[in-house]
């Protein structure tokens, strides 16, 4: 193979994005609550997106070159639908660290609220003993 064809080969990126994409698809879930649980940052947590993005564009440059240069595609392909499966995955784990975010925010206000009450008023006022 002569470098100006190994130049125009797709298979390295193919490969490249298949194996993110399957970093993200068993990884995924865990590097982001990793990195939620670093740093208590949502915005922390979707940087977990990142690697099923890489891995969708990798799989996609990998595709086009290797089309340009008649190779087979097959990887690149496999990458993409991996990719694209994590990439949703991801983002679901994300939407869901933040939802359980806002609801442990919310708890913790309600709880700060209730310090300064009276329980004993409370208590009474609902029958309690």
């Amino acid at each position: 193979m002569s470098e100006e064809n190994a130049n125009k080969s797709g298979k390295g990126k193919g490969v490249i994005g298949f194996i993110l994409a399957l970093v993200s698809l068993i990884l995924g879930g865990w590097i982001i609550g990793a990195l939620y649980a670093a740093t208590f940052s949502i915005g922390a947590a979707a940087l977990g997106l990142l690697v099923p993005v890489l891995g969708l564009v990798f799989s996609a440059m990998g595709m086009k070159a290797s089309k340009a240069a008649g190779e087979k595609r097959g990887l690149a392909i496999a990458g993409l639908v991996i990719a694209i499966i994590g990439l949703i995955y991801c983002g679901i784990v994300v939407a869901g660290v933040a939802a359980a975010d806002a609801l442990m925010g919310g708890a913790a206000d309600m709880i700060e609220g209730m310090e300064g009450m009276d329980m004993e008023g409370l208590n009474d006022a609902f029958g309690g003993h």
